[in-house]
């Protein structure tokens, strides 16, 4: 799936997360399966319904509009190299990218327009351009 997608994945992970919701108590509040939530929001291999999406925004608390714009500003973002090595991880390496992400409080290499890693992320090495 596109770059996209994968924001979509990324902001309502992250949004998840932050609220302290599970993907379990999500797939419950939206109804859709384990298989279901997976293929759109874990390893992005289906197109996500909008009926989908607007569901896991309520569920979030904002409006699918709210969270389309999050998820496109945050595809503006997304390091197109980094995401393409990113897509060749297994599922068990991609979960854990996820974790050890979550546990510094990085979205992952994230680049300004004009190149550089933005102040309040990771270049892709585990290293933030801060510290």
């Amino acid at each position: 799936m596109d770059t996209k997608q994968h924001a979509l994945a990324a902001e309502i992970r992250a949004e998840s997360a932050a609220q302290r919701i599970s993907a379990k108590d999500m797939q419950k509040a939206i109804g859709v399966s384990s298989s279901a939530w997976s293929n759109y929001f874990v390893a992005c291999t289906r197109d996500v319904p909008m009926g989908v999406v607007v569901a896991v925004a309520e569920a979030l608390g904002m409006t699918g509009s709210e969270l389309l714009r999050r998820a496109e500003g945050r595809a503006a973002h997304i390091d197109p190299v980094a995401r393409e090595l990113e897509d060749g991880l297994s599922a068990s390496g991609r979960r854990a990218l996820e974790q050890a992400r979550r546990e510094l409080g990085v979205a992952g290499p994230v680049r300004d327009p004009f190149g550089s890693v933005r102040a309040d992320q990771d270049d892709g090495r585990g290293h933030s351009a801060t510290g």
